[in-house]
């Protein structure tokens, strides 16, 4: 039996086959074992894997051209189409019941602006505007009859309640913002963009274009170069607007008391941290 695995960490695949049992397995050629890199198949490595600050962090693949190159690869190379299995990153099989069940998830939040449990994003600290890499990710408000539902919709409205925090420093500076842009997975979810442009009593414009800072870095050299004269000209071409979210005010109005306990929790919860 023959396993190709394809990986963002072929080595830590290898290594780890020395200590297990499918490593003893190999040892005694019951089974073979072979690690493809992922990224030998991307056409640029910074944008199409995973690689930081231009992709989603270590081991988060961005998009699905490299795997299916990766793929196409090892099909040449066996001679005939294998049987794929997908693993989650906890290394459970991704199956069909589980792509729908995730699909689903936001099909349950109903009832925008009355959640009772609020989330504090921060997993990986916070930079904006806290500046706390100690900040930590956490759930409040939680009861018995709270539901994966309102811990989903926790977990939407607390990211779009740390960007307004952001916002709020934008305005404090006397700066007058009108409208805003998305882009990226997010901007796939319409529930999230709704979530946005209510927290934030903007419009929400959605651009064509879902690269966001690979995008950004890569306008800001075309005018390095001269390429455009400034970035406002390149912006004009490349950021192209393909719909727009309105804020609701019925539920601005729910968010913003929302917002206003949600802004008092970092505090709270800081010493703890």
């Amino acid at each position: 039996m023959h396993f190709h695995v394809l990986t963002l960490f072929p080595e830590m695949i290898e290594q780890g086959m020395n200590t297990s049992i499918m490593g003893r397995a190999i040892e005694r050629g019951y089974i073979s074992l072979k690690a493809t890199d992922i990224r030998d198949y991307a056409a640029n490595k910074h944008n199409k894997v995973d690689d930081t600050p231009y992709g989603g962090g270590a081991g988060m693949v961005m998009q699905a051209a490299p795997v299916y190159g990766a793929y196409e690869a090892v099909k040449e190379q066996i001679g005939y189409r294998p049987r794929v299995i997908y693993l989650t990153p906890q290394g459970s099989t991704f199956s069909q019941p589980m792509a729908e069940e995730f699909a689903k998830e936001q099909a349950d939040i109903t009832k925008l602006g009355e959640n009772h449990v609020y989330f504090l994003p921060y997993l990986m600290g916070e930079r904006s505007p806290h500046n706390n890499p100690k900040a930590r990710g956490t759930f409040i408000g939680m009861t018995m009859d709270t539901t994966r539902a309102d811990m989903t919709q926790a977990v939407l409205e607390g990211v779009a309640f740390a960007l307004r925090d952001s916002f709020e420093v934008a305005k404090s500076l006397g700066i007058d913002i009108k409208r805003t842009k998305i882009c990226g997975g997010g901007a796939k979810s319409p529930l999230w963009k709704k979530i946005i442009a209510n927290v934030m009593n903007l419009k929400v414009d959605v651009l064509e274009n879902e690269e966001g800072p690979s995008m950004g870095g890569a306008m800001l050299a075309a005018v390095g170069c001269g390429a455009y004269p400034d970035v406002e000209t390149i912006g004009k071409k490349f950021a192209k607007v393909v719909d727009t979210v309105e804020p609701d005010p019925e539920l601005v109005a729910k968010y913003e008391e929302r917002y206003q306990k949600f802004r008092t929790l970092y505090p709270a919860m800081k010493p703890l941290f």
